[in-house]
């Protein structure tokens, strides 16, 4: 996919920034998911990475369970950024593509990636899953979600405002796949739909493979 078409999803992304905000700041059908991030990562202090942080809903609810954790954030979206300083004004965020995760300094205890690969196409997700292994700790823990579907079905969807973006679906088996290759293993995957919607969204749980 071309950088072009990547700019096509991150300029829908800015313009729609608050109203996304809005909905999913505090979206209790995603907040379940995240508790059980804390079931796999307990500790109260650590490194968090947050990858493709939208308005930084994820790292906002970890740091008010765990006012301790270190948060580092990126998203391709200057919108988005901005919002996610205002909700997690200690949080360190910067606009950067999520292929250029190797540019992010250090080390993380935990990464999350909500939402972000739906926005990627396959080999470039396959780049990033080699990117978070490289800056996962040896203990650390991943969190990831997608929209499972046929990878048939890529390509750009664009709603009645005229808003687009480009959209990749991923099959379970795929997603094994692609985490083996980066060297992770899946820990477990639960598999929700939108109260509105017939969508099948998948949150997984991993770490490294030699863990």
């Amino acid at each position: 996919m071309t950088q072009d078409k990547y700019q096509i999803s991150v300029g829908t992304f800015d313009r729609l920034a608050d109203k996304y905000a809005e909905r999913f700041m505090h979206f209790r059908h995603y907040e379940e998911t995240f508790e059980k991030i804390l079931r796999y990562f307990p500790a109260e202090h650590g490194e968090v990475l947050d990858i493709g942080c939208g308005p930084g809903n994820i790292s906002a609810w970890l740091t008010s369970k765990r006012p301790e954790l270190q948060i580092t954030g990126t998203d391709l979206s200057p919108a988005m950024v901005n919002l996610a300083r205002q909700h997690v004004p200690f949080g360190n965020f910067q606009v950067l593509d999520a292929r250029d995760t190797h540019k992010v300094d250090g080390s993380y205890d935990l990464i999350v990636c909500g939402f972000c690969i739906p926005y990627l196409d396959i080999a470039d997700t396959r780049l990033l899953l080699t990117r978070i292994a490289e800056r996962l700790k040896p203990s650390g823990i991943l969190y990831l979600s997608y929209i499972d579907g046929d990878p048939a079905n890529n390509g750009l969807q664009t709603n009645g405002n005229g808003d687009s973006v480009f959209s990749h679906y991923y099959t379970a088996t795929l997603m094994a796949e692609m985490m083996a290759s980066a060297g992770l293993v899946i820990l477990s995957a639960d598999d929700r739909t939108l109260p509105d919607s017939d969508s099948l969204e998948t949150f997984i749980y991993a770490a490294h493979a030699s863990v």
